[in-house]
């Protein structure tokens, strides 16, 4: 697996992300999430996307200031990815 996050660029948008996209095709549920943060702006962003069976779809998205992206897991909003041995990942959303 990659490092966790990299050292900035000195550019102020300089930015890094991390996509999960994954489909259960016998549930018939799918889903994309971004979490990004500006580390030069001191600025993280999340969304999520859930694409149900019926058609429909609902999102959550949020945008903080933040001073740290940590390695024991990256949160923003209610949004959380947490890196696990062996290149696998927690990730969840706290909350309702």
């Amino acid at each position: 697996m990659e490092p966790l996050k990299y050292r900035p660029k000195n550019h102020v948008e300089w930015n890094e992300s991390y996509y999960f996209v994954f489909y259960d095709l016998k549930q018939g549920l799918g889903g994309m999430t971004r979490l990004g943060f500006k580390p030069n702006k001191k600025e993280a962003m999340t969304f999520l996307f859930l694409f149900l069976p019926d058609g429909s779809a609902a999102g959550y998205q949020a945008v903080e200031e933040t001073g740290d992206y940590g390695l024991q897991g990256l949160r923003v909003g209610k949004v959380v990815h947490k890196p696990l041995p062996e290149g696998v990942w927690k990730y969840f959303l706290r909350g309702t």
